[in-house]
């Protein structure tokens, strides 16, 4: 009888922290929600604008003032229906929605557009790995029932604002910050017309977890969001090489020179295959030592939607680099909205199939599906405006190589949750990757390497 009570109260603990967590989850993707608002497209705009004029200094920090200024006015306005909201749903969470609600608030200060525009890159990237780092260590160390809830919305705020807040102080560094009217609307109308295409990327990220919540379960939710935050941390890599190309694709296209602006896609496409591809293999067959480490036994259902979300290694860089590389600097947003409001769509019809039907599982399969589909739109439009032919997007001697690595790992690994192994048999598998590149005389990896040993 013991035994049986000791049981149903480990399930219970167990219950309670799953849940507990997942109400964090869906508060913070509801705040995701109205910070995409708040935005209103200016992080993207702002990015082409400012690399334009970042030799022209005359113009310069009135630009940036007035998206500034313009960025502003909207966060308010958005904030204030937050608000509204939160006092409507947040029932016995008020607290926590006010905590996470201050993302909202301080969007405003986020400059990550400033900062890729003028092309500092080193900042954004050891400034967010720090910051990323230290807020997820804190989850797993702080966060481990329902009563740590205040917990985890402080540290995702500790990782949200401490971004912005370090950007609005190192600001000062480039431009005197004032608030200006002038040419507020014209900034503003700019930006919106991609606020159309944020919104439907926001319906296959931040909804998905709510519909996962609303058709499924509470732990449903904490599975796919496990699984997809390891992804998500593993994008971060892949995706601060696409944004450092689009200020210089957009300086190079916006002063005519085509021939410059060719060779370096031809060098992203080629760096985004070859960094991404050992990165899937190695996510689908390290991914249950990966979630033992970071989550623990409870989080192993995490496993498969792990598994399913790497193959977003690939396809969304090349989205990304297809809609922000190609069609982007030559002012055609408008082909790259249809893209991601198709993507959306189809997301959202899956969901509602899948959901009901396979859990998370499902939720994770539209998610690739609804990418994949982007994908493709995307090309669709961009292959009239780029000189780039389909076969340069299939790296041969890379997959061949990913192959070889893949094999090695997977007939060689042993299970285990510590991250020591995990971290071992990542490097084994990133050594036999890059063996099995020179071997074969991959001219693109020689010169990466040759690069790097000269720096």
């Amino acid at each position: 009888m013991k035994l049986k009570e000791k049981i149903k109260e480990k399930s219970i603990k167990l219950s309670a922290r799953i849940f507990g967590i997942m109400t964090a989850c869906l508060s913070s993707a509801i705040a995701a929600y109205f910070t995409l608002f708040a935005s209103l497209g200016f992080p993207i705009y702002g990015v082409r604008e400012i690399a334009n004029v970042k030799d022209k200094p005359e113009e310069f920090g009135n630009i940036v003032n007035s998206i500034f200024t313009a960025n502003v006015i909207a966060t308010f306005i958005v904030y204030l229906a937050y608000f509204v909201v939160a006092l409507l749903i947040s029932g016995e969470y008020l607290l926590l929605y006010s905590i996470i609600g201050l993302s909202v608030l301080m969007s405003c200060i986020s400059f990550d557009w400033f900062y890729q525009g003028i092309e500092d890159f080193r900042y954004i990237t050891v400034r967010s790995l720090i910051i990323k780092v230290v807020s997820i260590v804190g989850l797993f160390i702080f966060v481990h029932d329902k009563s740590d809830l205040l917990a985890y919305a402080i540290l995702s705020i500790v990782g949200t604002c401490g971004n912005n807040i370090l950007n609005l102080i190192r600001i000062n560094k480039y431009v005197k910050l004032r608030f200006s009217l002038v040419d507020c609307w014209k900034h503003t109308r700019g930006a919106s017309t991609l606020f159309l295409g944020t919104i439907a990327v926001s319906l296959y990220t931040n909804l998905n977890s709510i519909m996962v919540g609303a058709l499924g379960t509470m732990e449903a939710v904490g599975f796919f969001t496990t699984g997809n935050k390891v992804v998500s941390l593993v994008m971060t890599i892949i995706t601060a090489v696409t944004s450092t190309i689009i200020p210089r694709m957009s300086y190079l296209v916006g002063n005519g020179k085509e021939e410059e602006a060719v060779l370096l896609q031809k060098k992203t496409i080629n760096l985004l295959n070859y960094i991404a591809l050992p990165m899937i293999a190695g996510l689908v067959i390290l991914a249950k030592p990966i979630i033992l480490v970071f989550s623990g036994k409870e989080f192993l259902p995490s496993v498969i939607v792990l598994q399913i979300l790497s193959f977003l290694l690939i396809i969304i860089p090349w989205s990304s680099f297809l809609g922000l590389q190609i069609l982007y600097p030559i002012r055609k947003e408008k082909y790259g909205n249809y893209a991601v409001v198709t993507g959306a769509l189809v997301n959202l019809v899956l969901n509602f199939f899948l959901i009901p039907r396979y859990s998370y599982i499902g939720v994770a399969i539209s998610v690739v599906c609804a990418e994949m589909v982007i994908t493709l739109v995307h090309y669709i439009f961009a292959m009239r405006y780029m000189k780039l032919k389909f076969h340069d997007f299939i790296p041969i001697k890379s997959i061949v190589s990913t192959l070889v690595m893949a094999l090695v790992v997977y007939k060689g690994f042993f299970y285990g949750d510590h991250i020591v192994c995990v971290v071992a048999w990542s490097m084994v598998g990133a050594l036999v990757y890059v063996g099995a590149l020179l071997l074969m005389r991959d001219e693109f990896m020689k010169e990466m390497i040759f690069k790097i040993i000269n720096r």
